[in-house]
């Protein structure tokens, strides 16, 4: 009889612990759920460059350009680090044009752009509406409560810049360039742009452009 009482005030001794764990389970059962259910782009392997919260800045700031009709619904983001040089694919469908794609390139570069003695931090993507033609945006983020948050872009209307620093405070960047006798299809030159915040219109502005090289035809002249 003894014996039983024991046991009896060990096991009512144990409940409580054996509810604790329980609650515990069930709680990380439901955020292992959560996860990987109801929100998949969580879900996907991590990124060692760019976190997933700062691309998603850009990509739902890139649909609100394309998709200037709110009908049109929020496009899709693939996971493509395996490629060379992006890290991102997102797939939107533009009213006027079909399919745009944003491709988010590996990397991030820091700078102080706006002069406020702190870095901002700029991530390069390349648009393309399905043709042979692209152009790009830099996104700009600031440090907000040790988090990334975008506050302006800017964007290369028919190119895309390359080789991209920040010097001075200004982003700086190589672009294929048309000589004056070269064909759309056809530019001959590399050239260096320049571009400047304007806190006062919160956008960037060209500064300053100059022609660096020679794009090489063929025969490699």
């Amino acid at each position: 009889m003894t014996c039983k009482s024991n046991l009896s005030i060990n096991n009512v001794l144990l409940l409580p612990f054996r509810q604790k764990l329980m609650n515990r389970i069930v709680l990380f059962i439901s955020i292992l759920l959560k996860i990987l259910f109801l929100n998949p782009l969580l879900a996907q392997k991590p990124v060692d460059s760019i976190p997933r919260y700062i691309v998603h800045q850009c990509f739902r700031t890139f649909d609100s350009l394309v998709n200037y009709d709110s009908r049109v619904p929020m496009g899709k983001l693939q996971f493509i680090n395996h490629k060379k040089e992006y890290e991102y694919l997102y797939s939107s469908s533009s009213p006027d044009s079909g399919v745009a794609y944003l491709l988010i390139q590996k990397g991030m570069l820091t700078g102080d752009i706006d002069n406020d003695g702190k870095p901002e931090l700029i991530i390069t993507a390349i648009i393309n509406y399905g043709g042979s033609g692209s152009y790009g945006y830099e996104f700009v983020f600031r440090s907000r409560n040790q988090k990334w948050k975008l506050f302006t872009y800017l964007e290369d209307f028919d190119v895309y810049l390359e080789n991209i620093q920040i010097d001075q405070s200004e982003i700086v960047g190589t672009t294929i360039g048309w000589d004056k006798d070269d064909a759309h299809c056809c530019p001959s030159l590399i050239e260096e742009n320049r571009y400047k915040y304007d806190p006062q219109k919160n956008q960037f502005e060209e500064v300053g452009s100059r022609v660096v090289g020679k794009i090489a035809n063929k025969d490699g002249k």
